[in-house]
């Protein structure tokens, strides 16, 4: 998708939302530990609170990869009612969901939420291609974006520094992410 994209526009609106994609997967990704932390520590109404944050943030990234934008939002109850729209609007079927997840009783014991967490987790795999395979792949894909990111600011010619987070060895730093997602994803 993001070859296509990159393709189709000019190329500083492409590095924009490649950088906008990239900052949507960081957020999930530290969604996802958050979520992983309240779960073994019991919280259950962070677990909820970050379950429903989880479901914005991956929205908003479908939208964003289909180049549709949300505008910025001070609220995340304005962000989550904007989005649902957007996404009945271009696919109802996943909408109705979204929508099913954001009704859904909250749920109060341990059993309940680790249950409505993991249908969470489902959905985020289906609109983001990764999450329900855990916090390795969230981590993966956001490296994989960043990486992205990155490369297209080196063919601008745009200052990888100015623009966009990375550190003076880009590989190094790319190989020591995805080394320690594999290494999560075998404890």
């Amino acid at each position: 998708m993001r070859g296509e994209i990159a393709k189709a526009m000019p190329m500083p609106v492409a590095l924009r939302r490649s950088h906008d994609e990239s900052s949507g997967r960081l957020e999930i990704m530290a969604l996802m530990y958050d979520l992983d932390g309240a779960l073994k520590a019991g919280q259950l109404g962070l677990a909820r609170y970050t379950a429903g944050s989880l479901i914005d943030a991956s929205v908003a990234v479908w939208l964003r990869e289909r180049c549709t934008a949300l505008p910025a939002f001070e609220h995340a109850t304005a962000r989550a009612r904007v989005a649902l729209s957007v996404l009945r609007a271009v696919n109802p079927d996943l909408a109705s969901r979204v929508s099913a997840l954001y009704c859904a009783a909250l749920p109060l014991d341990v059993d309940a939420v680790t249950s409505h967490c993991q249908a969470v987790l489902d959905l985020v795999g289906d609109l983001t291609g990764h999450g329900s395979d855990g916090l390795a792949s969230a981590v993966r894909a956001w490296a994989e974006s960043a990486r992205a990111t990155r490369d297209l600011c080196e063919r601008l010619g745009v200052p990888v520094g100015d623009f966009y987070w990375a550190p003076p060895d880009a590989e190094t730093w790319h190989s020591d992410v995805l080394k320690h997602a594999a290494m999560e994803a075998s404890s």
